[in-house]
């Protein structure tokens, strides 16, 4: 099978596809015949060495944390599951086989039922930034019907948030880059939109959920006591009793079949996407890194 390896940390000419064997699975394992691949930051931040990973040996880092496909086959113990099966995945750390390949074997509890209501490779853009935005929302202290502001709400992640956050209740404000995404994001319930921090009253809101990782520009504008949420582990300056969370997803595959049920209850949006061929995948990390592209880039074998 072909398999996205990443050989050397940098630029994009250390991402090779690579001729591998077609894995088997083992008990509790189940494979899946690939329809999609979702290309994120995480893929980038990977090749560029920022996760503390080893030197990759002679095999390579795989690639890849989201994924739809069909059941392929079932390894011992599988219940639950038939060959057939469309579902999606979340395939992140500890156990991360890369899912940009054109099979991909992942433990049971890692799969849930593909949305009904979604063509299946447009569902595999749901499990990383579905599952990073329902933990977001899900922090320890955020208010129920709360205040809050999503920065990069336009973006995979961002979207997300503005989603869910109206569905459990929020006011949601969102900050994007300009009009245009503005009128994108309003169209998932953002009730109010914004450019610039000073577009908005300082100390207003609960809390921020800061996709776009903004960090010290939107301290200003949280509530005495709020909650600063980050996704990449960064440390603004602090005043007035501010908390800052730094959200790590995690598999969980009640919260993954929960998204999916919203999906099909029409509370949730999928992005619209763009199929890039698998061997075109280091252009398509290029194009990832360069912003402005709004459709999800999904790799298909």
């Amino acid at each position: 099978m072909r398999s996205v390896r990443v050989h050397a940390f940098g630029d994009e000419s250390g991402v090779s596809v690579d001729e591998l064997p077609i894995p088997e699975p083992g008990a509790g394992e189940v494979r899946l015949r690939v329809a999609g691949a979702a290309v994120n930051r995480t893929d980038i931040n990977l090749r560029l060495g920022k996760y503390g990973l080893p030197e990759p040996d002679p095999t390579g880092h795989t690639v890849g944390m989201d994924v739809s496909g069909v059941v392929d086959a079932l390894g011992a113990g599988v219940d639950g599951l038939a060959v057939g099966d469309a579902v999606i995945a979340f395939a992140g750390p500890p156990n991360a086989p890369g899912t940009q390949a054109e099979y991909v074997v992942l433990p049971v509890e890692t799969i849930a039922p593909a949305p009904a209501s979604a063509e299946i490779v447009r569902a595999g853009t749901l499990p990383l930034n579905g599952l990073t935005a329902i933990q977001a929302l899900r922090t320890p202290d955020l208010p129920v019907g709360g205040r809050v502001l999503v920065t990069g709400a336009a973006g995979g992640l961002g979207m997300f948030l503005v989603q869910l956050a109206r569905h459990e209740g929020h006011e949601v404000i969102a900050w994007v880059k300009d009009d245009a995404d503005g009128a994108y994001v309003q169209r998932f319930g953002a009730g109010t939109v914004i450019t610039a921090a000073d577009q908005l009253e300082p100390a207003s809101v609960d809390a921020v959920l800061d996709a776009a990782t903004l960090a010290q520009p939107t301290i200003g504008l949280i509530k005495d006591g709020g909650i600063y949420i980050n996704f990449r582990g960064v440390t603004p300056e602090l005043e007035r009793d501010i908390t800052n969370r730094h959200v790590i997803v995690a598999n969980d595959q009640a919260q993954l079949r929960e998204l999916v049920a919203l999906v099909d209850a029409g509370d949730i949006e999928l992005p619209e996407v763009e199929r890039v061929p698998l061997a075109d995948v280091a252009d398509a990390q290029r194009r990832l890194a360069a912003g402005g592209i709004r459709d999800r880039l999904v790799l298909v074998p």
